[in-house]
């Protein structure tokens, strides 16, 4: 399990049961960071593997961008929030 800020001056309680290695998990997991991050908002979450796998569960990788909170540079824009691939399959 792991639990992340405090229960008792939480305004969101999340609680998620998740098996790490999942493609579910893979999804999920950036958006839990992101909350976990975020004031006021406590978290447990409940790692629950597989006891057995036959095959690699994980077929497929995801990146998120996502931030718990808006970055500004100095003259107090928002900074855009930017992903890129390059070579991937060459």
């Amino acid at each position: 399990m792991i639990e992340s800020g405090d229960k008792d001056k939480a305004t969101f309680q999340v609680v998620a049961s998740i098996d790490p290695a999942s493609e579910v998990a893979q999804k999920w997991v950036p958006i839990l960071k992101v909350l976990s991050e975020m004031k006021g908002v406590y978290m447990k979450i409940y790692l629950n593997p597989q006891r057995m796998v036959a095959e690699l569960p994980v077929k497929r990788f995801y990146r998120h961008v996502l931030n718990s909170a808006p970055t500004f540079d100095e003259n107090g824009y928002i900074h855009a929030i930017r992903l890129a691939f390059y070579g991937i399959f060459g």
